[in-house]
């Protein structure tokens, strides 16, 4: 199994997963970004972005689940990125299947 290095600091990390949570269904609404950089302070999404195309749905999670691993997330940290991760797929008209999914699977993989 490949471990991916971590080109991301924590805080990118963070807009990382969040932005792939939105993403579920395939497009980043003005809303999703808005709220990421509002979340983690970063001003713009295009690092983030281009980090994520370089990999399919099973190398970013496997990057996602090594670079958490790496910078020893607590428990705490960890809770408060799952409500934030629930916050991002409600801010377009709430419920969407396939970020629930995205969000409920992260958290089976992260707990």
């Amino acid at each position: 199994m490949k471990t991916f290095k971590n080109a991301l600091n924590k805080n990118q990390l963070n807009a990382y997963i969040l932005t792939y949570c939105a993403k579920g269904d395939f497009k980043l609404s003005n809303q999703e970004a808005e709220f990421i950089k509002h979340k983690t302070k970063i001003e713009s999404l295009d690092k983030i972005n281009c980090e994520m195309n370089k990999y399919n749905d099973y190398q970013i999670i496997q990057k996602i689940k090594d670079s958490i691993d790496e910078y020893n997330y607590s428990n705490n940290e960890l809770e408060n990125l799952f409500n934030d991760m629930q916050e991002v797929i409600e801010v377009n008209n709430g419920y969407n299947a396939l970020k629930q999914n995205i969000h409920r699977g992260l958290k089976h993989i992260l707990m």
